[in-house]
């Protein structure tokens, strides 16, 4: 979460450190003393990396977590947010149908 913070607090700082990371041509242009400021960050740079599927599979997960944890349904939730995207998709393969169908009449060019 402090790499977080720190995206937010200075998004210069967040670009130059990951910049670093990412960038042996870009640490060999830093200067000495930025360089061993950076350092301690960089290696979290990497630790954050490694671990970067558990971090995602959390993140995910932690609206549900907080639902469970206030005694909510959280199976119900799902299926409401199934039913949700469900009627998305048929709103928008209408949608898709309606403009293949113009499409193919020459009422639309390819482009729009």
């Amino acid at each position: 979460m402090e790499d977080v913070d720190e995206m937010a607090m200075d998004p210069e700082f967040h670009h130059e450190l990951w910049s670093a990371y990412y960038s042996i041509k870009c640490r060999k242009q830093l200067p000495a003393d930025r360089l061993a400021q950076l350092g301690p960050k960089i290696e979290r740079c990497r630790r954050i990396e490694e671990k970067e599927p558990e971090i995602e599979a959390e993140m995910q997960y932690r609206p549900l977590l907080r639902l469970h944890k206030a005694g909510k349904n959280v199976e119900k939730y799902l299926r409401e947010a199934e039913e949700e995207v469900e009627a998305a998709e048929r709103k928008l393969g209408r949608q898709f149908s309606w403009y293949e169908r113009e499409r193919k009449k020459g009422q639309l060019r390819a482009s729009e």
